[in-house]
């Protein structure tokens, strides 16, 4: 038993776990949840990576939006964002943000893709429409944004406006 301590060493192996809710990427390789091994000795050479992506839908909030409505008057909106990664293009989406901090990405990349879509979808009614039809609005705010980032790897679930508020509105 003297020696345990360095046949354990020896033996030593380096593991990741894939909690529920998440994927692992290992090269091309899609990995549901569960433990992996990913080599021995691995403070001593280069060992398998395994990225961990949460693929759960998350939620942006997005604040005070600013548009001019179809008629020229001022419009706000608040809105929620719901999205996740697409499983089948974790490889690519790992690519294209060089790494997997995919909280960034999404706020550095789709958000402003999102305001711009909830802008341009805004400026197209007037305010008494969009007082009127805010599920109708969503609709086109979602596929606007859909449209916007078909490329990005992110799965847009669905958009749902909080607060809508003009100078207009005062009194209706």
């Amino acid at each position: 038993m003297k020696y345990a301590w360095l046949l354990a060493l020896v033996t030593a192996c380096s593991y990741v776990s894939i909690d529920p809710g998440h994927r692992g990427l290992r090269d091309h390789e899609l990995l549901p949840e569960g433990r992996y091994r990913i080599g021995a000795f691995c403070f001593a050479h280069r060992c398998d990576r395994i990225d961990d992506f949460d693929v759960t839908f998350s939620t942006e909030r997005e604040h005070a939006v600013r548009a001019v409505s179809s008629e020229g008057l001022l419009v706000e909106v608040d809105f929620t964002l719901i999205h996740r990664p697409i499983l089948m293009e974790l490889y690519d989406l790992r690519a294209q943000i060089g790494g997997t901090n995919y909280a960034q990405y999404v706020r550095d990349a789709i958000v402003p893709e999102a305001r711009i879509a909830a802008a341009a979808v805004l400026a197209q009614h007037s305010v008494l429409d969009l007082a009127k039809s805010k599920e109708l609005i969503e609709d086109q705010i979602e596929n606007e944004l859909r449209k916007r980032v078909h490329d990005q790897h992110v799965e847009i679930s669905s958009i749902t406006i909080e607060h809508l508020s003009s100078p207009a509105l005062i009194g209706h």
